[in-house]
């Protein structure tokens, strides 16, 4: 009688061994996944904030553009234009 109910026993903690190395099998590569998924997501959120944050400052940029004077004053800033019968002066060290 103690034979049988330890070859029972045993049955038993096989069976939960193969059913849990089954539900390992299908479920670590699954959550891998899930984890890998998750990580891309929040790299995409990231970016899209970045990405927002860059559209408002080009939005701003715009508005000022819109200004005549700013205008003026970028190009000669960053194209180095004069007015007419302006003349630049450039000191060296």
């Amino acid at each position: 009688m103690r034979n049988q109910a330890n070859k029972k026993k045993w049955v038993w903690i096989t069976g939960y061994i193969f059913l849990g190395g089954f539900l390992m099998y299908f479920f670590i590569p699954t959550y891998s996944t899930f984890i890998k998924y998750r990580k891309e997501l929040e790299s995409l959120n990231t970016r899209i904030k970045e990405l927002e944050q860059e559209n408002n400052n080009l939005r701003i940029e715009i508005k000022r553009f819109q200004n005549p004077l700013y205008i003026e004053k970028t190009a000669r800033k960053e194209l180095g234009m004069i007015k007419e019968g302006e003349i630049i002066y450039r000191i060296t060290p």
